[in-house]
């Protein structure tokens, strides 16, 4: 059986994931993932701070008590966005386990990081509400997710010259600086960001100075 991966079930949300749901409990679910996509749209173009539960809910075509049914508030629902967000991150360790199979190193580091870009993207709107709000159960869940990046990237490097301990402690740092690059070239928000260079730009980039740094051979 497939285990929930909801981590705060007293906030008052249900489970995003169970294989054993009835069509009821499906269609909540359903519901949960309408409203959730609903909130990433609207903090495309409007703060946290300023969207309502009315607004969330007319952009799912559902009713406040759908909200009110599965959230204490917008606040659980950002939480809940997280949540999803570190769910589907463990996916895209599965992805990446097949696709660098047959990569060398060089190969495995570039995917890692355009990956992580590509995946992380989508989210910022998502993460600039949580950064206003200061919301730490959120960054954890980022935290964890990008450490089981590095640390699963550590060990499947097979040329560096430095110990385990010393390249899984340097993987780390380099995905803490993908995060920052994420941050700081598109975590701004639209007119605000420093977004001079596109997505190819910022893998070559951040996979030279992170070859370098890892001491890999290739």
């Amino acid at each position: 059986m497939i285990l929930s991966v909801s981590i705060r079930i007293s906030k008052g949300y249900i489970p995003l994931m169970n294989d054993s749901l009835a069509p009821r409990q499906d269609r909540s679910v359903k519901t949960q993932q309408a409203l959730l996509d609903a909130l990433d749209r609207l903090l495309q173009t409007c703060s946290f701070e300023e969207l309502t539960v009315a607004q969330i809910a007319a952009e799912a075509g559902l009713t406040t008590g759908a909200i009110y049914r599965r959230f204490k508030d917008k606040r659980a629902l950002l939480e809940a966005s997280f949540e999803r967000f570190f769910a589907q991150s463990q996916g895209l360790q599965a992805e990446r386990e097949i696709a660098m199979e047959e990569v060398d190193d060089i190969g495995k580091l570039d995917y890692m990081i355009r990956s992580t870009l590509e995946f992380t993207i989508p989210y910022i709107p998502v993460m600039r509400a949580a950064s206003a709000l200061n919301d730490q159960p959120s960054f954890d869940l980022m935290l964890t997710a990008r450490n089981a990046s590095a640390d699963w990237l550590s060990s499947h490097l097979e040329t560096s010259a430095l110990t385990n301990k010393e390249l899984r402690n340097r993987t780390r740092f380099v995905m803490r600086t993908v995060s920052a690059v994420i941050r700081d070239t598109l975590f701004a928000g639209p007119g605000k960001g420093r977004k001079s260079k596109d997505l190819e730009e910022m893998v070559v980039e951040l996979r030279e100075m992170a070859a370098g740094y890892l001491q890999i051979r290739g």
